[in-house]
C-alpha cells in the first residue's frame, strides 16, 4: 500500500512544479512552521484557475466559447490549474490534448533553432581556437542532426522532451499522452538508432580515409 504523502510535501511539489524552484530549505515536511512558511510563500505568488462545470454537450459547447473568449483577451495563457466535471470534461480533455500538441510543436522548433544557433557558433572560430577543431565539432553537429532527422516523429519527441526539456520518464509521459513504459521504450529505441547511424557514419569515414591513402 502507497503511504499518504504529508499535506506540506503535496504543497511544496506542487509550487516546485509551477514555479521551478523549492517553496523553501530545511526543516521537516510535517513541521507545523513549515507549513506556515510554505503557506506564506504560496500567497507571495497568487495563482488562477479555470473551473468548467458539467452539463452534458452543451456544457462543453458553452466550455469552448469561454476558452475562445479567455484567449482573445490574452488571459488563457495566464492560467495556473484546469479543473473539470461532467460535460466540462469533454472540452477540457480536448484542450490538454491541444497544449500537448502544441508544446511538442514548440520544442520541435526551439530545438532546431539550438541546432542552427550551434552551428553558426561553431563557424565562428575566432581566438586561438584551431580551425581543424571547429571543422570537426561542425562535423559531429550534422552526423547528430542528420541521425536525429531519420528517427520517427515519435521517437525524436521522447528524445527531445526527456533530453532536451530535461523532462522525468513520468514528466515526458503525461506531455506525450504516453504510458511510462512506452517513453522508456522510445528513449531506448531512439539512443540505439542514433549509436548505429553514428557508428555508421563513422565508419564511413574511415573507409574514405583509408581510400585516399591508397
Amino acid at each position: 500500500m502507497t503511504k499518504p504523502v504529508a499535506w506540506c510535501t503535496a504543497l511544496e511539489a506542487e509550487y516546485r512544479a509551477l514555479h521551478g524552484s523549492p517553496a523553501i530549505d530545511g526543516g521537516a515536511p510535517s513541521d507545523p512552521d513549515r507549513l506556515a512558511a510554505v503557506h506564506a510563500r504560496i500567497h507571495e505568488h497568487p495563482t488562477t484557475a479555470l473551473c468548467l462545470s458539467g452539463g452534458g454537450i452543451r456544457s462543453a459547447t458553452f466550455a469552448l466559447g469561454v476558452l475562445q473568449g479567455l484567449a482573445t483577451v490574452g488571459i488563457l495563457g495566464k492560467l495556473d490549474y484546469l479543473s473539470t466535471v461532467s460535460g466540462g470534461g469533454y472540452i477540457g480533455g480536448w484542450f490538454t490534448a491541444w497544449l500537448h500538441r502544441i508544446l511538442v510543436r514548440c520544442v520541435y522548433r526551439a530545438a532546431s533553432l539550438e541546432r542552427r544557433q550551434a552551428a553558426v557558433r561553431a563557424l565562428d572560430v575566432g581566438g586561438d581556437r584551431p580551425v581543424a577543431d571547429s571543422g570537426r565539432a561542425l562535423e559531429d553537429r550534422d552526423e547528430v542532426d542528420r541521425g536525429f532527422r531519420r528517427l520517427k516523429p515519435e521517437l525524436r519527441a521522447a528524445l527531445v522532451v526527456h533530453h532536451y526539456l530535461g523532462l522525468t520518464h513520468e514528466e515526458a509521459a503525461e506531455v506525450l499522452g504516453v504510458p511510462v513504459g512506452t517513453v522508456k521504450s522510445r528513449l531506448n529505441r531512439a539512443t540505439s538508432a542514433m549509436r548505429a547511424e553514428l557508428q555508421a557514419e563513422a565508419r564511413g569515414r574511415e573507409r574514405m580515409a583509408t581510400e585516399t591513402i591508397r
